[in-house]
């Protein structure tokens, strides 16, 4: 609180606010250092519906999910949370064949490395109501063990790519059971 030099009633009333602060330090000590109510409870249920006007689409993220890459009007997206990530890639006029068929060169095993990637499903399904493919590879990254998910699919021109890694020790039933309800809820706003 800083006063104009000669405002004597501005420091005058300034004398009286701090007279009339009454602190209780016994409760001040006896609560410091601790949060009056448990949030996580709360916000671990609590989503955020993100929306990218420019590729058409929204998603409700996790409001817990660390944001790395959040601007949706970009073609990239991505959140990390503990022990995983997940990103939202859309490429105007690509190819859904293509982008699977690249993927699946790219997590090929050739020379059998016992660390290296190796698919373990690919399988045709559908996500907000388009014909996706889902290509599931697991593979040891920094020796850590990862399951990784690549949900491909295309509307109007735009091929999404949304790829969903978790690390083998973070893979609990919950956490699987969050990620399935967040790919869920992708859903195309327009008829972009």
């Amino acid at each position: 609180y800083v006063t104009a030099a000669g405002q004597d009633d501005d420091k005058a009333k300034f004398k009286a606010i701090i007279s009339s602060i009454d602190i209780d330090f016994a409760l001040l000590k006896e609560n410091f250092g601790r949060l009056a109510s448990d949030d996580y409870k709360t916000l671990k249920n609590k989503t955020l519906t993100k929306v990218s006007k420019t590729y058409g689409y929204a998603i409700d993220i996790p409001s817990l999910w660390t944001p790395y890459q959040d601007i949706f009007e970009t073609q990239s997206i991505e959140y990390r949370f503990s022990g995983g990530r997940l990103q939202i890639n859309s490429k105007p006029e690509g190819s859904v064949d293509y982008t699977v068929n690249v993927l699946k060169d790219a997590y090929q095993n050739k020379n059998n490395d016992p660390k290296g990637s190796r698919i373990e499903s690919v399988v045709e399904s559908t996500i907000a109501d388009v014909p996706a493919t889902i290509i599931t590879v697991h593979q040891i990254k920094n020796g850590i063990p990862l399951r990784s998910k690549q949900v491909v699919f295309g509307k109007n021109d735009v091929v999404y790519t949304i790829t969903v890694t978790l690390n083998d020790a973070n893979a609990t039933a919950e956490q699987q059971a969050l990620l399935d309800k967040t790919l869920q809820s992708f859903r195309f706003t327009n008829s972009k």
